[in-house]
């Protein structure tokens, strides 16, 4: 019961904060400051004289504010809980931005942590713009010298980039692709483009019967790209240098690559 109680007393809280842009605001400021006046509250949030007056009253009947000279200060309580709300709003901020990639891909099945995604780059494919995010991955390939990853799908103006870069010596790279992939890759004009990076020591492609849910790209050292298509096309792009998604990519793309089977001349 007392549980239950206290989960009530929670949500209450919740509830009060989220019922106003102010009181969340407000609570935000506090955090950021010392001391504020009620005029320094009202010039942060841009708040009516009576809205500040309330929110301030109703903050420090629940002691989240005190009291003190020069105005009013964050109480322990108050910080503590404006510490947690500030991670959350940040966590929601995170979902609603890179939900075209989670939305699609299902993050939690993949092991993909969303807080990764702070500060990270989204492309997403728009009417105006469809292929946004598969002119952004034939950027990176344009500008890498080592290049490792997934590709769910192919298309020709990418493999030409690839091919070119490949065989003049400037990239190096190493693909996983679904096994379903190898009538495609059989057929022309990609047969003679794949034929020719394999006679060089300077690219390696694997197959996978395990399908892949999405494109995944490794370039260089640093840096990592997962995006999502739909028909064959890319809808969504993901760029980040956060170390820790990177490890994940790299786990991952060895992973599936140990399972794969290595596409050889022959087989084309």
């Amino acid at each position: 019961m007392n549980d239950k109680n206290s989960d009530a007393a929670a949500l209450e809280t919740i509830h009060f904060l989220s019922g106003s842009q102010y009181r969340w605001e407000i609570l935000e400021t506090f955090a950021e400051r010392e001391t504020m006046t009620r005029q320094e509250v009202r010039d942060a949030v841009s708040a009516s004289r009576s809205t500040v007056r309330r929110t301030v009253e109703a903050f420090i009947e629940r002691g989240l504010i005190n009291s003190v000279a020069g105005g009013y200060r964050l109480t322990a309580t108050g910080r503590f809980l404006a510490d947690g709300l500030g991670e959350m709003v940040e966590r929601t901020r995170l979902v609603g931005a890179y939900e075209p990639l989670f939305g699609r891909l299902g993050a939690s099945d993949h092991g993909l942590d969303p807080t990764w995604l702070d500060g990270a780059a989204i492309t997403r494919s728009t009417e105006t713009s469809p292929y946004g995010p598969a002119q952004k991955q034939t950027e990176t390939v344009r500008e890498a010298t080592t290049f490792r990853g997934f590709l769910p799908a192919i298309e020709i103006e990418g493999s030409r980039v690839v091919h070119e870069r490949i065989t003049s010596g400037v990239l190096t790279a190493e693909i996983v692709v679904p096994a379903a992939m190898l009538d495609t890759l059989r057929s022309d004009p990609f047969a003679s483009l794949f034929r020719e990076k394999l006679a060089t020591d300077r690219f390696e492609c694997w197959l996978t019967d395990d399908g892949l849910p999405f494109y995944l790209g490794l370039p260089d050292e640093e840096g990592v790209e997962v995006g999502v298509d739909e028909d064959g096309i890319p809808r969504a792009l993901v760029q980040s240098t956060d170390p820790a998604f990177r490890a994940w990519g790299e786990e991952t793309f060895d992973r599936y690559r140990t399972a794969a089977t290595r596409l050889t001349k022959d087989d084309l």
